[in-house]
């Protein structure tokens, strides 16, 4: 069985528990063109998730994300769960076509009230003082 590591912008970091679980697999994000378009990042994010990218051991794509996971061959997904209604739509695409393994997401922080996922500046203004006291 090939697993492929799927990474996606809520799951990047170093100690990702599908890297912890599968060390000797690949790892595959995709710029998603309609994530992209749908969320308006902008360069500024783009840049900073690139700048990210290049400190872990993965292939870096651009296009449509459940094409390019398919396409890679892989008999199993793997990948770390995310509250964003995208990734949602693309487990549940790709679930059609392969096995997917949903590893649970090590919180950040322990944060119970409302987030503003859209904006990082708004999010950290809510948990810094969680995270710093």
């Amino acid at each position: 069985m090939s697993e492929l590591i799927w990474l996606h912008p809520d799951c990047l970091a170093a100690d990702n528990p599908a890297f912890q679980k599968y060390p000797q697999a690949k790892a595959l994000f995709v710029f998603d063109e309609a994530e992209i378009a749908s969320e308006q990042w902008t360069l500024k994010r783009i840049v900073f998730l690139y700048e990210t990218l290049l400190e872990l051991e993965c292939d870096i794509e651009r296009g449509d994300a459940v094409e390019k996971l398919l396409a890679t061959g892989a008999s199993k997904l793997v990948t770390v769960a995310s509250v964003s209604p995208r990734f949602l739509e693309l487990v549940t695409k790709l679930k059609a076509s392969v096995e997917v393994e949903i590893l649970p997401a090590v919180a950040f922080v322990d944060y119970r009230g409302s987030l503003d996922l859209k904006r990082f500046s708004r999010y950290w203004k809510r948990v810094e003082p969680v995270l710093f006291g």
